[in-house]
C-alpha cells in the first residue's frame, strides 16, 4: 500500500524455525539470492519485498511479495494574505509543497475535490466576504489537508483634513476614504450619519460656526 511515513515490515512463516529469505530489489529470493530475515525491515522508500521460507525436510513455501509506496503527504496549501478584515480589494495567492502539486480551491466555503472547485493557476482578486479552501494533490503522494482562510471586507474610516479644535477663522474641511468606490455621508448636527440620514460628501465643507 501507500504510506506517508517509513514502515517497519516484519515477516513470519510456519514453522517458526524456518529460514526466511527476502529481497528488496524485485528479484526472486533463493538460497543463493537475497537476505536471511533476522528482524524488522525499515522501508523508507518505494520498495517491493519478495520473500519465501525454507525448512530442511519440508517443501519450500511459495514466494510472496508486498509493494510499498512511501512518501509524505503534500503540504497543506498556504493561502495569502492571512484571513482577516480588509478595506480594499485583496489579491489571493495559494502555494503548496511540492511546487509541482496541483491545487484545487473553492470560494464558497465548500470542501474542494477533483469534482468541486477550481484548479489554481495564478493569483486572483476578491472584494467581498469570501471563504477560500484549498488542498493539494500529486501522483504517488497522499493528498494534503484542506487549508482555509476567511476574508471580511469593511469600509475604511473617513479621514477628515483638519482635527477637532478651536479656530479663529472659517475652515475648509475635506474628507477622504481609502476604500475604492465607497461614498461618505456626513451630518453637522451631531446626529449619526447613516444611509438614510445626512448629506453625501461631494465638495469641501466650509466650517464657519461651531
Amino acid at each position: 500500500g501507500q504510506y506517508a511515513l517509513d514502515q517497519l515490515v516484519t515477516i513470519s512463516a510456519t514453522p517458526p524455525e524456518a529460514t526466511i529469505i527476502y529481497t528488496t530489489d524485485g528479484t526472486e529470493p533463493s538460497l543463493i539470492n537475497g537476505t536471511v530475515y533476522s528482524g524488522a525491515i525499515n522501508v523508507n522508500s518505494n520498495t517491493v519485498i519478495k520473500t519465501y521460507a525454507h525448512y530442511a525436510g519440508w517443501n519450500d513455501s511459495p514466494v510472496v511479495s508486498a509493494s510499498y509506496v512511501i512518501n509524505g503527504a503534500a503540504g497543506t496549501p498556504v493561502i495569502s494574505p492571512a484571513a482577516g478584515y480588509y478595506n480594499s480589494t485583496q489579491t489571493v495567492s495559494i502555494s503548496a509543497y511540492p511546487a509541482t502539486a496541483t491545487i484545487r480551491y473553492t470560494l464558497d466555503g465548500s470542501v474542494p475535490t477533483l469534482a468541486n472547485g477550481f484548479t489554481y493557476f495564478a493569483p486572483f482578486t476578491i472584494d467581498e466576504h469570501t471563504i477560500v479552501k484549498a488542498y493539494a494533490y500529486q501522483s504517488n503522494w497522499l493528498d494534503s489537508e484542506v487549508g482555509s482562510a476567511e476574508y471580511f471586507f469593511v469600509v475604511s474610516n473617513p479621514v477628515l483634513s483638519i482635527p477637532s479644535g478651536i479656530y479663529a477663522d472659517a475652515q475648509n474641511l475635506t474628507m477622504s476614504i481609502s476604500t475604492a468606490g465607497a461614498s461618505i455621508r456626513y451630518t453637522t448636527d451631531g446626529s449619526e450619519p447613516s444611509p438614510v440620514n445626512g448629506t453625501i460628501y461631494v465638495d469641501p465643507i466650509v466650517i464657519s460656526t461651531s
